[in-house]
């Protein structure tokens, strides 16, 4: 593959000293060259459009028994234990009652529902 490059780019060079001793302006090439094709190289892609991607369908949420809120020690305002047929996103415990927490500290998670049961 070297030896052709060598032997193009001299014959490229010949006709550039050619061309310009006879004051002739030369027309350019029909077509460019071919690219370079490096064969130990991974085949590159096909780019797909973004059109024919699937999109993500976002989760459904759960419904959950209440939509009260409390504002943590932080300063934030996280959702109230609940209850819910299957954890909601952001649910961090499983109270002894059944309801899902979304506690941001350990401290006092669950504290009126008698417990975390387990921990998500």
């Amino acid at each position: 593959m070297k030896r052709f490059i060598r032997v193009l780019a001299c014959a490229l060079f010949a006709l550039g000293i050619q061309g310009a001793s006879s004051q002739q302006t030369q027309t350019p090439l029909a077509t460019p060259p071919p690219p370079v094709v490096h064969h130990n190289a991974p085949a590159a892609k096909p780019a797909t459009p973004a059109s024919t991607t699937p999109a993500a369908t976002p989760a459904k949420p759960v419904p959950l028994s209440n939509d009260n809120h409390y504002t943590n020690s932080d300063g934030n305002v996280v959702h109230s234990p609940a209850k819910a047929p299957s954890v909601p996103q952001g649910a961090t415990a499983v109270c002894r009652d059944g309801s899902y927490s979304f506690s941001q500290h350990r401290q006092g998670t669950c504290s009126h529902h008698g417990g975390v049961s387990r921990w998500l």
